[in-house]
C-alpha cells in the first residue's frame, strides 16, 4: 500500500487494511506447494456468495451497509467463506466493494449472485422435467 497510495487518507488506510485482512483470510495457510491463490479472475464475487449460500437478505444488508460498515461486514464474510468450498474468488470486485463506495460494483456483485440463482433454478427445473 505504501508504494501503490503513498499519500492515503486516514480512511484509504483502513479500507486498505480490511482488504489485506481479507486476502489473509481467504488464502490458504502453510507451506504446501500445491497451495493457490485466493483470487480466481473467472469466478465472480456474487456467484461466490450464491454457490456458499448467503442468503438474499445478507447480500443486500451487505450491499446497503455504509462504507465503514461494509469493512467490518467483508471481513466477518471472508471469515465464513474461508470455510467454505467457494473461498477462491475474483477478489478484484471484493477490493472495489471495499474501498470504494461504487453502485456500479452494488449492481455487479447483485448480477452475478441472481444470475447464479437463476442458472441453479433453471438447472432444477429441467431435472425436475426429465424425471417426471
Amino acid at each position: 500500500m505504501a508504494e501503490h497510495v503513498p499519500n492515503a487518507t486516514a480512511a484509504q488506510e483502513t479500507g486498505w487494511a480490511a482488504l489485506i485482512q481479507c486476502v489473509a483470510i481467504l488464502t490458504p495457510k502453510g507451506r504446501e506447494p500445491s497451495k493457490v491463490s485466493a483470487h480466481k479472475h473467472s469466478v465472480p464475487m456474487g456467484g461466490a456468495l450464491h454457490s456458499a449460500g448467503l442468503s438474499e437478505l445478507r447480500l443486500a444488508r451487505l450491499l446497503d451497509a455504509p462504507q465503514p460498515m461494509r469493512r467490518t461486514l467483508s471481513i466477518r464474510l471472508c471469515r465464513w467463506l474461508a470455510g467454505s468450498e467457494q473461498n477462491r474468488f475474483n477478489l478484484v470486485t471484493l477490493g472495489r466493494f471495499i474501498l470504494f463506495r461504487n453502485e456500479s460494483t452494488d449492481r455487479k456483485i447483485a448480477r452475478e449472485y441472481y444470475g447464479a440463482d437463476a442458472r441453479k433454478r433453471q438447472s432444477q427445473d429441467k431435472e425436475t422435467t426429465t424425471d417426471a
